[in-house]
Order: structure tokens, then sequence, then C-alpha cells
């Protein structure tokens, strides 16, 4: 039997966040490699030059699937509870573990970003960050407070317990 009363606003925030961070490793460009080929070099006369963009999943090797460990964290643990089972309320800081890896990997891409840079088969090769990654970032960050007000439900929830068997 589905309850919807037994998801608090920060657990539904976070599976939401999640499952479009998801989303948008599938959907959008997140880094890009700009080539240019290096004048008088024979490999560059064989290659076209151009703008090459990725999405999460062509771009990373590891950390893609660490993200997809913290969407399953974030989206899984609320749908358990939602369909009736799961972790009867103390899921909370499952979620906010998913979600500060999450930022703390995505932030950590944004300013190192993967790919070889430098000169590769006759071209000067740039990564550049697309808004994919920043809006992969943002939704991270969304999870993150989600996480975090599901952990202060929690809280209360457990002190007023505690309130109501000393009386």
């Amino acid at each position: 039997m589905i309850d919807d009363s037994k998801l608090s606003a920060g657990e539904l925030l976070a599976a939401l966040a999640g499952g479009l961070l998801l989303i948008s490793m599938l959907a959008l460009h997140w880094f890009s490699a700009i080539a240019v080929p290096i004048a008088g070099d024979p490999l560059a006369a064989a290659a076209a030059p151009g703008t090459y963009s990725v999405n999460a999943f062509e771009a990373f090797t590891f950390v893609d699937i660490v993200l997809v460990g913290c969407v399953v964290l974030l989206v899984g643990e609320p749908l358990t509870r939602w369909l009736g089972g799961g972790s009867g309320g103390r899921g909370a800081p499952v979620l906010l573990f998913a979600a500060v890896l999450a930022v703390a990997l995505l932030a950590f891409r944004i300013l190192l970003p993967p790919g070889v840079e430098g000169t590769q088969a006759g071209f000067q090769l740039t990564v550049a960050v697309e808004r994919g990654a920043f809006v992969g970032l943002g939704l991270a960050l969304i999870a993150l407070i989600g996480g975090y007000l599901a952990m202060r439900r929690q809280a209360i929830d457990t002190t007023a317990r505690r309130l109501r068997r000393d009386r």
C-alpha cells in the first residue's frame, strides 16, 4: 500500500533532484574538447578540427559510476519508504551522504575537468566545462538541501517521540 504521508519535503526534494541529475547526465553536454590543428603537423591534415561535446557518461570513467550510485541512494531510499518498506524514517543520513558525495565529485570535476589537454595527434586540445556540468552541480546542491531538511525533520521527530515517552 502506498502512503505518501511517510515522506518529508526534504526526501521528496532529494529524490526529485537525484532523478533529474541522472537525466542531465544523459541528456546534457557536460564537457567539450576544442581541437585546433598545429600548423605544419602532418597528423593534423588527416583529421578534422573542431569542438567535440560529451555527456557525463562519455566524459567520466569512474565518477559517473559513483554518481549513479548516489542517484540510486537519493531516489531509492525515499521510493522504498513511499512504497511501504525502507528504513523506518532513518534514511536521512543516507540522503545527506549521497548528496555530499555528489556535490564534492562534481565540484572537483568542474575545477579539474576530465580529459587530456595539450598536444595530441597534431592538435592542440583544450577541455571546456559546458552548462550540463553546472546543471548537475546545481541539482546535487538541491539534493543536499533536501538531505539536510530530511535530517532536520528526523531530529525533530526523534525529539518529539522522546518527549512523549518521558511524560
